[in-house]
């Protein structure tokens, strides 16, 4: 693979110490907090990103920067919309450029990116059918399906925060499960997976709209992806994916898998004290603390060392040399206090012959008489 220069893609080479304009330096500063962006550092990083968008221009490229992320971490999907969501809230609108009459509004900005990443998908994989290399074409595909699975799961997300509209995903979806080219045959593959992706995120939202349009729009398109598992030119793979997507609808739209998706420290630690049986920390910080227990200072003893008996009572082995300290009658070296046994009262020998010489003679009257 050959390292493409800057002039031949129409940018300008970076040099070390070299002058950057104001909307570069802008722009570098939106890379970086968008690369440190995490659910811990959310708000402050938000904060700095308010402080930076000051144009229209950088909005866009704001945007931009935004579905590259978050098709190279379908993972924090989540994430990036609630940041289109927060951003859509604080940003203001900004002037209109030359030629046009209306401002610039982020949600506008938004959904019309939305539609050139859509289809831009579409476009690289007509694009793709020209490629005869199999190696490159391997790779071409892998980069589409990436392309395609991360904005449709950006949209999916934007449309659970309420950014985008229903009549929205309602197209993606028509678009996603028609062949245009031959309506006899199924859509490829690809578009077959992005469409069961939309629909696991967004169909309970979906089936409870208040539109009977786009409830109907659903029904149909849960009974096209019915007959594709029929289909025979499917791979396995995908048919799995449809009978998923079947089974949650009848299951009243619960995954039968947890869908992973950035979370908290706390939430993380949260999940993992559940999974082990073990209290949260923040209902242990809420109980009453144990009384302390006394321990033994003295290094030369062990922590259970061996007990011998003395004549006034309990007295440590020790391990070295040294003073050996000893409990009384009442004492232990266990953790609370020795009571020994009450004594055993015995009875005087001569009294013990007595009575033993008496149960012998009346042993002896009752066999006689018995006999």
């Amino acid at each position: 693979m050959r390292i493409h220069r800057a002039e031949e893609v129409g940018r300008q080479a970076y040099k070390v110490g070299g002058d950057l304009g104001s909307h570069e330096r802008s722009m570098r500063t939106v890379k970086g907090i968008l690369n440190k962006l995490t659910p811990e550092k959310f708000e402050r990083l938000l904060n700095q990103l308010l402080e930076v968008i000051t144009t229209s221009e950088i909005l866009k490229h704001t945007i931009t920067l935004v579905f590259e992320n978050a098709v190279a971490q379908p993972t924090f999907c989540a994430m990036y919309a609630d940041l289109c969501l927060s951003l859509s809230k604080e940003l203001p609108s900004f002037p209109p450029p030359e030629g046009e009459d209306k401002p610039v509004l982020f949600k506008r900005v938004l959904l019309n990116t939305c539609q050139d990443e859509f289809e831009g998908a579409a476009t690289a994989r007509e694009e793709m059918s020209s490629i005869t290399d199999p190696a490159e074409r391997a790779a071409a595909e892998k980069r589409v399906k990436s392309r395609t699975l991360g904005t449709i799961r950006l949209i999916s997300e934007l449309y659970r925060k309420e950014v985008v509209k229903e009549a929205i995903i309602v197209v993606c979806l028509r678009e996603l499960l028609e062949n245009r080219e031959d309506p006899k045959k199924p859509p490829a593959e690809d578009n077959i997976e992005a469409a069961c992706e939309m629909i696991t995120i967004d169909g309970k939202m979906l089936a409870a709209a208040e539109n009977k349009k786009t409830r109907d729009a659903l029904e149909g398109y849960l009974a096209r992806l019915l007959r594709l598992a029929e289909e025979k030119t499917l791979s396995s793979r995908v048919k799995f994916l449809i009978r998923d997507v079947l089974e949650m609808r009848k299951n009243k739209w619960v995954p039968r898998r947890e869908t992973f998706t950035a979370k908290k420290l706390d939430e993380v630690h949260a999940e993992a004290e559940a999974e082990l049986g073990m209290v949260s920390s923040k209902i242990a910080a809420d109980l009453p603390a144990l009384p302390a227990q006394t321990r033994l200072t003295t290094e030369d003893f062990s922590l259970l060392p061996p007990l011998r008996s003395g004549e006034d009572g309990w007295e440590f082995v020790t391990k070295r040399g040294g003073a050996k300290p000893s409990f009384g009658a009442g004492g232990s070296a266990l953790v609370g206090d020795y009571k020994p046994p009450e004594p055993v009262v015995r009875k005087p020998a001569a009294a013990a012959a007595a009575a033993a010489s008496t149960c012998a003679s009346k042993t002896c009257t009752a066999k006689r008489t018995n006999f």
